[in-house]
């Protein structure tokens, strides 16, 4: 049985909130090794993948802004605006 953790990102943004999501250490694995994010996690919402994708793991991705600019909908929508597509 594979090892289960939280990926957390810090919202950047006005609410400075922290986000979760469950993940596998093998989930994990997979995408650091290079399989695309959507791949890994296709029952995840693209606001859990982000979470994932700015979280404590993208360290382990050893790329060069391997830093977290996570921004939760709600801060990027008032930033931002609402994007009404």
């Amino acid at each position: 049985m594979t090892e289960m953790f939280k990926a957390r990102a810090r919202c950047r943004g006005k609410c400075g909130n922290d986000y979760f999501t469950s993940v596998t250490e093998d989930d994990v694995r997979k995408w650091v090794n290079g399989s695309l994010i959507q791949d890994v996690w296709p029952d995840k919402t693209a606001d859990e993948r982000e979470i994932i994708m700015q979280s404590q793991f993208v360290k382990l991705l050893k790329r060069p802004a391997s830093y977290s600019l996570y921004m939760c909908p709600p801060c990027g929508d008032e930033l931002f605006g609402e994007d009404n597509d």
